[in-house]
């Protein structure tokens, strides 16, 4: 519709017509005037009019071949058209209808009549225009937020494709969807063969699964929940899932997404697992430190004791007696600092061990003589055995040999009340074997998988009933391992320890004799 007063164009050749209706219409209206039908369809072309009144019958082109070529045009189509007709020519109202015309006037015209049908006509136009404008606004606004959908929706679907982290939804029992994340995580090769082939009850372990039926079928909202999952090849994993249920039209519907939390689990549990070790080696230390001012004061208390008496006496046998128990005190001090100070170079990996042709059996007996006594004197039978010749020279550390055997034989000597300690040595091929073994208090399987632990013996009692450091094992453990070879353990409560101890041989170059050839 143009501003200012509508436009109507009126094809008509009766002059009578054209002042009748220029008069009535051209005070409301912008009117134009073609006296002809090549005439009015120029005049459409150029001024566009809102309404055309259009007499049928002209010379030329008449009304309706002129309403059929303005109806087959696609820029004037939609401007209404009003015929003109006679009262005898209702067979030409029809057709002008059927070609698309809006109203018809019959003459003679109505003034009135004319009047009020063009003003509804023309309302009815103002009408159509704004709600085909309306209809176009709205179509721009749809294609503009169907664009925006379709591209919110692409970069959605872009970041649930491409991400690490599984997304899925469920609807009864099956996967409605999943992306690839899951896919992979779940071992299958595509997306499409999960869907195909996972039955999502099926995955779960039957007690998590009981629990997923419990909350589906109590209508729950939401969850968050960590459960093992069964991957396609037959592995577990743990996943932790955050799960929405909704209520849809086609039933209930589960939407998730889930990442693999295995690791971190793992992770979880081996820092709890090192929290616990530490708990616990820090009690062993605080219990080491007590046994270790246990096992000071005794031989400190005894050589002060033992000095006091002996500068009192003028019994020079019970002085000489009093100076052994003294000197028995002051070793074990040594062996303490001992044990201690080679425990600390163990830990700081700086306990040295020499390479050195030595002869095995002067090691065998110096260990017999120096703990034979000590087994004796609890009323215990102490028995050595070697089937190695004497000589019988070894490449290695004596000194430490002899260390790892005083360590063992301590622990047989303390934890054996009655019976028997015994020492033996055998070699076999490049390696040679010394078992110490005791008819002692003997371990539960549990404390013999935890006896070569520094700062550990079979329990708390043991320490204060028997003494020691809880180091001579875990330093007997050390020192075989750093002379390349093997230390086991085999005990059973009540019915003593046994400790088989495998050494290489390496035999002196310059000396034909070896262990296993006798000389």
């Amino acid at each position: 519709m143009h501003t200012g007063r509508p436009r109507i164009l009126l094809i008509d050749d009766t002059p009578v017509n054209l002042i009748l209706l220029g008069n009535a219409l051209e005070e409301d209206y912008d009117l134009r005037i073609a006296t002809s039908g090549e005439e009015g369809l120029r005049l459409t072309a150029e001024v566009m009019p809102d309404l055309i009144l259009l007499d049928i019958m002209m010379p030329g082109i008449d009304g309706l071949e002129t309403c059929r070529i303005l109806k087959a045009d696609p820029a004037l189509k939609q401007i209404p058209v009003i015929f003109i007709t006679a009262l005898g020519e209702p067979e030409f109202e029809a057709t002008g209808l059927t070609l698309g015309a809006s109203d018809y006037l019959s003459k003679p015209i109505n003034v009135e009549l004319a009047r009020q049908r063009i003003h509804n006509l023309l309302d009815r136009e103002q009408l159509r225009k704004e709600v085909e404008a309306h209809r176009d606004r709205l179509e721009v606004l749809v294609a503009e937020r169907t664009a925006q959908l379709a591209a919110s929706e692409a970069m959605y679907r872009g970041l649930v494709e491409q991400s690490v982290v599984g997304v899925y939804q469920v609807q009864g029992e099956k996967f409605a969807y999943a992306n690839p994340g899951l896919a992979r995580m779940m071992g299958y090769a595509s997306p499409a063969e999960m869907i195909a082939r996972a039955n999502p009850q099926l995955i779960v372990p039957e007690p998590e699964r009981a629990e997923l039926s419990t909350w589906t079928a109590g209508g729950g909202n939401t969850r968050r929940i960590q459960f093992p999952v069964i991957c396609q090849e037959g592995s577990v994993i743990e996943v932790e899932s955050h799960e929405t249920l909704l209520e849809t039209p086609a039933g209930r519907v589960i939407l998730g997404i889930c990442v693999d939390v295995t690791e971190r689990k793992r992770a979880e549990q081996a820092q709890a697992a090192a929290l616990r070790a530490a708990e616990h080696l820090a009690e062993l230390k605080s219990q080491f430190v007590n046994n270790v001012s246990h096992e000071l004061k005794t031989p400190l208390n005894a050589v002060l004791g033992f000095s006091e008496v002996g500068l009192a006496t003028q019994d020079i046998t019970r002085a000489h007696r009093f100076f052994g128990l003294i000197r028995d005190a002051g070793n074990r001090l040594l062996e303490i600092s001992g044990s201690m100070l080679d425990f600390a170079q163990a830990e700081a990996g700086k306990l040295s061990v020499e390479q050195s042709p030595f002869d095995l059996t002067e090691v065998l007996a110096g260990v017999t003589s120096r703990w034979q006594p000590a087994a004796e004197s609890k009323g215990l039978s102490f028995a050595t055995s070697a089937s190695v010749p004497a000589p019988c020279i070894v490449t290695g550390d004596a000194r430490r040999v002899t260390q790892l055997l005083g360590l063992l034989m301590d622990n047989a000597v303390k934890f054996t009340t009655e019976g028997s300690v015994s020492l033996s040595c055998d070699a076999a091929g490049d390696v040679y074997q010394l078992t110490i073994e005791d008819t002692g208090i003997g371990m539960q399987p549990e404390q013999v998988q935890q006896a070569f632990n520094p700062f550990h013996q079979a329990d708390g009692s043991r320490t204060r009933q028997f003494g020691g450091l809880g180091l001579g094992l875990a330093l007997a453990k050390y020192l075989v391992d750093r002379m390349r070879g093997e230390i086991n353990v085999e005990s059973s409560p009540g019915a003593g320890t046994r400790f088989r101890i495998r050494l290489p041989i390496s035999p002196d170059q310059d000396n034909g004799t070896h262990a296993g050839t006798p000389t």
